[in-house]
């Protein structure tokens, strides 16, 4: 649940809110402790450009140029996907929505799917 938590984070700060622990915590029911630790993260796990504004009692990021990272799959969990995308795209037809995603996550932007969510492929974790 901690990246609906850093989601949620990155939304209110988005939205000039400045959210701080008492926010995320009443939000999602957890401790301030934990609260902080979420902010943590985002900040040094994450290399999120954030800093705390007393006079706003909450965060803020200091760049607007920052985003949350996309979604990390293996190489084999893609070439799994990429072949079930493929099967299904089959047995849907041609002119199913799904045959039409499934081509134009293939275009030369491969990588990207027609939502435009980039998934970044990563090695698996030993």
């Amino acid at each position: 649940m901690r990246l609906h938590r850093l989601q949620w984070i990155d939304t209110q700060i988005r939205a000039g809110r400045y959210p701080n622990t008492r926010d995320l915590a009443d939000e999602f029911e957890i401790s301030r402790r934990q609260a902080l630790r979420d902010f943590e993260y985002l900040r040094d796990s994450l290399g999120a450009p954030l800093e705390y504004s007393a006079a706003h009692r909450g965060y803020y990021y200091t760049t607007d140029v920052y985003t949350l990272p996309g979604p990390y799959v293996t190489r084999s969990e893609r070439n799994l996907l990429t072949s079930l995308a493929s099967y299904y795209a089959g047995m849907a037809g041609r002119d199913s929505p799904f045959a039409t995603a499934y081509a134009e996550a293939h275009e030369p932007d491969r990588g990207k799917g027609s939502d435009g969510m980039t998934l970044y492929v990563t090695a698996p974790l030993l």
